[in-house]
């Protein structure tokens, strides 16, 4: 399905906007009713020069309260106001097609973005008892446009992987209070609060963060990390596979990772699993309604990592 998107009057050299010949499709996991996910291919309508300006950027190894497996810059994008509104209007118009309730507005978003890329060795990681499936419950929407090209026949996966949790059936997991969970199910979607009241009899815990560590965390695993295996705690629920100028966008409490299965000892800027990586917060009046904190979402800090 192909859109019409709306177009800056003026693009500047570093604009990202949504391609006029982007190409549009909706996946729900688990079938009709389930949790939705867009993907977008033909995504940007210069996907070039976006690559060339992450490129051209200053990357670093994660600070406090960032805990990408990799190298990170901070990406501020003209158009990118736009870029998300137009993104916002698609989820909102889905979930309420005979128009939107007060308060929801696209007026005052705005974007959170870096340039991201992964760089994690899944034996380091194993050591240190990384983990890879987690939530990011302080924004609305994550969205991933992936900026390297992938062949799908290399022998090895790269993407973004969405899963369930076997013990508790969850597919999703909010770590905001018990109001705000209530507010966006009735505006966005979420559907927690009674999957996670029957969960929680599997669980023996004393706060939400406490169930959030008891379901993320699995030491005895020997799944490896950053890929599409299956084990007794995560069962596969969809695959969207790396391709260049794809884009990939969910709601930020949907269980989900990285794929990424390549050899990191050959990483370069012409093969490297380059990012662009931007989070809509919820569409309402600045100063209104659910704004959960964020809270790092289920990655560890990383030691050792080098910028080249």
């Amino acid at each position: 399905m192909s859109v019409m998107f709306s177009q800056p009057p003026r693009a500047g050299a570093e604009d990202v906007a949504l391609s006029k010949d982007a190409s549009i499709a909706w996946h729900e996991l688990e079938g009709p009713g389930g949790l939705p996910m867009l993907v977008i291919d033909n995504a940007l309508e210069d996907p070039h020069r976006v690559r060339e300006c992450a490129w051209a950027s200053r990357f670093h190894t994660p600070g406090p309260n960032e805990y990408y497996p990799g190298w990170q810059a901070t990406a501020q994008m003209s158009g990118e106001k736009r870029l998300i509104q137009d993104l916002g209007k698609l989820f909102l118009d889905r979930l309420w097609s005979r128009g939107w309730p007060p308060p929801l507005t696209v007026a005052d978003l705005v974007p959170h973005s870096t340039f991201s890329v992964f760089g994690m060795d899944h034996e380091v990681a194993r050591r240190n008892g990384y983990i890879d499936q987690h939530v990011d419950t302080f924004s609305w929407i994550a969205v991933v446009t992936y900026l390297f090209e992938h062949d799908e026949r290399a022998g090895y996966d790269r993407g973004t992987a969405f899963w369930k949790h076997r013990p508790t059936d969850l597919k999703t997991f909010f770590l905001g209070d018990l109001l705000q969970a209530a507010q966006i199910e009735q505006l966005f979607g979420l559907n927690f609060i009674d999957p996670f009241r029957k969960a929680s009899v599997r669980l023996r815990a004393a706060s939400m963060a406490e169930a959030q560590k008891q379901i993320l965390e699995n030491p005895a695993s020997t799944r490896r990390l950053f890929s599409l295996e299956e084990d007794n705690h995560w069962s596969l629920l969809k695959f969207v596979p790396a391709r260049f100028n794809r884009m990939v966008a969910y709601p930020t409490w949907q269980f989900h990772s990285i794929v990424d299965t390549s050899p990191i000892q050959a990483l370069s800027t012409r093969n490297a699993r380059l990012t662009y990586n931007t989070f809509i917060p919820y569409p309402v009046p600045a100063g209104l309604g659910p704004q959960p904190k964020y809270q790092g979402g289920g990655y560890a800090a990383i030691d050792g990592m080098r910028v080249g």
